[in-house]
């Protein structure tokens, strides 16, 4: 009950009822775009029938969170964030069309797995900052509930886009999964207005590090990195 109240003084609050928009949104279209690419890459048994196809695919569904993760902090640390919410939803909007035409005009090949890699790194890249942006509307204890609650609903958003996903996917069996992707850049589009709602600095940060300071911090996680695999790589289990 404690939690339900502070969510509601939650959304007494202007711009994290805008930033939860985003979110939501954001997320909602995560869940179209998630379930339209299982359906390309699992759902259909005659364009991912051989063991390479299968595993490719789990490669281009896994591969965001530890290419994009990692990095994410040291640009969202450079970058206005209410910037990234923007152009990062209108590329996605970009990339998810082409992928649709990919699809159209040469079938399952190389550019569909780059294409729906990049997509889902864009997707990593954005709850990075949605989750940045959070302490910039909320602070003291509500920071603590809305760290909880913004995500989890979030993730419930994303649950019901891959609902809608389904439905669309038993509406549209013409259209196989693109008309899941083509619903997908849809929401992304609506999305990218959601941030023009919040001032262009509203979300941070307020100090940019210079571009020493980024080569520094990229030089330093790169070796954290390679430092973690070569652990993994002498003890061979993990």
């Amino acid at each position: 009950m404690r939690a339900l109240r502070e969510l509601k003084v939650l959304l007494r609050l202007p711009d994290f009822r805008r930033l939860f928009a985003i979110r939501l949104t954001s997320q909602f279209g995560d869940g179209l775009i998630q379930f339209g690419l299982a359906a390309l890459f699992f759902f259909s048994p005659e364009k991912a029938s051989t063991a390479h196809g299968v595993a490719a695919a789990f490669a281009v569904l896994l591969a965001p969170f530890t290419i994009v993760g990692p990095w994410a902090g040291v640009f969202l640390d450079r970058w206005r964030r209410r910037q990234v919410l923007l152009f990062g939803n209108l590329l996605r909007v970009v990339f998810t069309l082409l992928l649709v035409w990919a699809m159209a005009v040469a079938g399952e090949g190389v550019l569909v797995y780059v294409l729906a890699l990049t997509i889902l790194s864009i997707n990593r890249f954005l709850l990075a900052a949605l989750s940045a942006a959070l302490p910039r509307v909320v602070d003291g204890e509500l920071l603590v509930t809305a760290n909880s609650v913004a995500p989890t609903l979030g993730a419930g958003a994303a649950f019901l886009g891959a609902a809608a996903g389904v439905l669309l996917h038993r509406v549209l069996p013409t259209g196989g999964p693109n008309g899941t992707l083509v619903a997908a850049a849809v929401v992304f589009l609506a999305a990218s207005l959601l941030p023009l709602r919040l001032a262009a600095d509203r979300l941070g940060p307020d100090h940019r590090p210079t571009g020493g300071e980024i080569v520094d911090q990229l030089r330093h996680l790169a070796h954290g990195l390679a430092a973690g695999a070569r652990h993994v790589m002498a003890r061979r289990t993990p």
